[in-house]
């Protein structure tokens, strides 16, 4: 394979998306269409099974331990993150090409803030499993219960920190 250099004539260059949707003249591709629909069937299976394991925790007593629980919490979080091939699937049946930044920022932040959710959540269980293992006494008479609790809330704050500075810094830098 030779690099790419001046040389060579532009049919063999790579393009980008934005460019090959111009020269498609402003149209999106079937690849593309094929893609996003991929994307959102598996999606929507993915947010269905979550579902399922939510409503399972919720209903049967014997899941309401705090691992059960934090696995309905991660469940959560991640069908919320799933939603995301939902927007970008709908921004493209509506027409709206190329979404302005700011735009995009509103789109994303709860996908983000989920996934980063749902990063605290697995390192969360990977804690209770630990202390399971090494304080099981401690973990059985419910010791534990008021640590994992206050662990989400400081989760959920320092989340929910980074997607306001994250806001402020774009807020700061476009104005």
């Amino acid at each position: 394979m030779m690099p790419l250099n001046a040389t060579e004539s532009p049919q063999n260059q790579q393009l980008t998306y934005v460019e090959l949707f111009h020269q498609n003249g402003d149209q999106h591709t079937l690849a593309m269409w094929l893609i996003m629909g991929e994307k959102c069937a598996l999606s929507s299976i993915g947010i269905l099974f979550n579902a399922i394991l939510i409503a399972t925790t919720v209903k049967s007593k014997k899941l309401h331990n705090i691992c059960n629980v934090l696995f309905a919490l991660d469940s959560l979080f991640s069908a919320l993150f799933q939603l995301n091939s939902l927007i970008i699937l709908l921004i493209a049946v509506f027409g709206i090409n190329f979404v302005p930044n700011s735009t995009c920022f509103y789109f994303q932040a709860v996908p983000v803030f989920s996934v980063l959710m749902s990063f605290c959540l697995m390192f969360q269980i990977g804690l209770e499993r630990l202390a399971n293992v090494l304080l099981p006494i401690w973990s059985m008479n419910n010791g534990s219960k008021n640590l994992h609790a206050l662990f989400f809330c400081v989760s959920v704050a320092s989340n929910l920190l980074l997607i306001w500075l994250s806001f402020s810094a774009y807020h700061d830098i476009n104005t």
